[in-house]
Parts: structure tokens; sequence; C-alpha cells
């Protein structure tokens, strides 16, 4: 037997957009969302930026100890 559809409960979209107002009435949690995310990108431009994988005379570099045990 089927149950009557309950009117009382509110849509997945409805209780998204509620949730998301809320979120982004408190102005401390949207700036912290925001600085999160550029300290993930700034910290990930930063790490690429120092990487270096050309040796002497433009050959690969050599495999560091780690490369190697993983490789054997």
């Amino acid at each position: 037997m089927m149950e009557p559809k309950r009117t009382d409960s509110l849509g997945f979209a409805q209780v998204l957009r509620s949730e998301w107002t809320a979120f982004c009435q408190v102005r401390g949690w949207v700036i912290a969302m925001v600085v999160a995310a550029l300290v993930t990108v700034l910290l990930g431009l930063a790490t690429t930026g120092f990487m270096n994988c050309e040796g002497p005379n433009g050959r690969a570099c050599p495999l560091s100890r780690l490369d190697q045990a993983v490789k054997q």
C-alpha cells in the first residue's frame, strides 16, 4: 500500500536555498571560505613554481631515493 505524499516537507531545492541563504548572511563564513580557496590555489601555484625537472645540460633530473625505492 502506498503512503500518501506529505505536503508539509520541503523539497531539496528549498532546503538548499535556505541553507545557502543562511550561509551567505554570516559574513565571516563567506570571507573564511574565500580565504581558504585563495590559500589553496596560492599554495599550489607556489609549490609548482619552484619545481624544476631539468637537470644539468637540459637532461632529466635523476630520481630521488624515494622514487628509486618505489620503482623497485
